[in-house]
């Protein structure tokens, strides 16, 4: 129950691992997807200063993007949960928006 409510009010998710970093927005009906992946020779995404060097270095070879949305097959809040208990941690708006805005220019 009490997930049930937390669940309701999470919108942002994002999962990270060394090379890999997957940003998640939930919409009405679906789930959008913004992966990054960086390349075995670029500096660990999980490591300190990972976020600065990301944004400064967007457009390096060593960086790819990827996009999907899926909708939802019934309850969003099974679909969140089970990010959640896949690794993803409850995020804010404004990395996901940083992402979303560089690849829409």
């Amino acid at each position: 129950m009490v997930w049930d409510r937390t669940l309701e009010k999470v919108e942002y998710l994002e999962n990270v691992s060394e090379n890999h970093l997957f940003l998640f927005k939930r919409q009405k009906k679906s789930i959008d997807l913004i992966l990054i992946k960086s390349e075995e020779n670029a500096p660990s995404l999980v490591a300190v200063g990972a976020w600065q060097w990301l944004i400064e270095n967007l457009k390096h070879t060593s960086v790819s993007f990827f996009q999907s949305s899926k909708a939802f097959n019934g309850d969003f809040k099974v679909v969140m949960f089970g990010l959640i208990k896949n690794g993803a941690s409850i995020a804010k708006a404004d990395r996901f928006e940083q992402i979303k805005s560089f690849l829409s220019k």
